[in-house]
């Protein structure tokens, strides 16, 4: 019995198909894993870079996304809200927000830190510890749209999202920067015992370079299964006919 390459029409177009939609899609995640590359040094290079003094909301704006900065003024702790249904060194719990009038002028939204559900079973905002001072060392933060939820706040002072224009809104900021911006504290401002304050569990994409990596690399693998399909199907039993005696 031998074999014979013959491929079949249906089969074949079936997988140029296949294959052009796996290229095109694999291609596209590649591209997005440069971009955000090159957007992830740069983000670590304004991380690491001498803090900018922010002292009104002038200074503030989506250019200087993942920007140290030191912000000049007094956190609001009388108004409150939290974001639910975060997860952070392995527990669950919340993030704890504040307004911060800025000395300049103006409110800005601030991530305080984490709040563990096992350490404040509500997430009530009582449970944080006091912050005081008129200067503090943050990250400057414009969420991206899949962290980002627009949907109305679960009661009145409770996001099942990060909303950041319901907590503008909630705060009744009317000076406050554009483009969503808020500020996340930097790690020396943990509250004893909480909220944990860290730039990390905030501030990281939901999307980053390894995973649009990742997405490429299941398509291209993807793409050989394709290619390895359309072979075994393309491979055909020839039985020899036996000569007449």
């Amino acid at each position: 019995m031998n074999y014979e390459f013959r491929p079949k029409p249906f089969s074949t177009a079936f997988a140029v198909l296949g294959a052009l939609l796996l290229i095109a899609l694999g291609t596209w995640q590649m591209m997005r894993f440069f971009e955000k590359s090159t957007e992830e040094d740069a983000w670590t290079e304004r991380r690491n870079a001498e803090p900018v003094d922010v002292r009104s909301v002038s200074d503030l704006d989506p250019s200087l996304e993942q920007q140290s900065a030191v912000l000049h003024g007094t956190i609001d702790t009388s108004r409150s809200a939290t974001v639910l249904h975060k997860r952070y060194l392995g527990k669950g719990g919340c993030w704890l927000l504040n307004p911060m009038r800025l000395e300049g002028g103006g409110e800005v939204v601030i991530i305080r830190g984490f709040l563990p559900l096992d350490a404040a079973p509500k997430c009530d905002p009582a449970d944080a510890s006091p912050i005081e001072g008129d200067s503090f060392l943050a990250l400057i933060h414009t969420p991206d749209q899949f962290s980002q939820a627009t949907a109305p706040p679960h009661q009145e002072t409770r996001f099942e999202a990060l909303n950041v224009e319901g907590a503008y809104s909630l705060f009744g900021s009317s000076s406050r920067p554009e483009g969503g911006t808020l500020a996340v504290l930097h790690n020396d401002h943990s509250g004893a015992p909480f909220p944990v304050a860290s730039y990390e569990h905030v501030t990281d994409p939901y999307l980053t370079s390894m995973r649009h990596l990742n997405y490429a690399g299941t398509w291209y693998f993807c793409l050989l299964l394709v290619a390895m399909m359309w072979g075994y199907r393309s491979i055909d039993k020839v039985t020899e006919a036996r000569p007449a005696s």
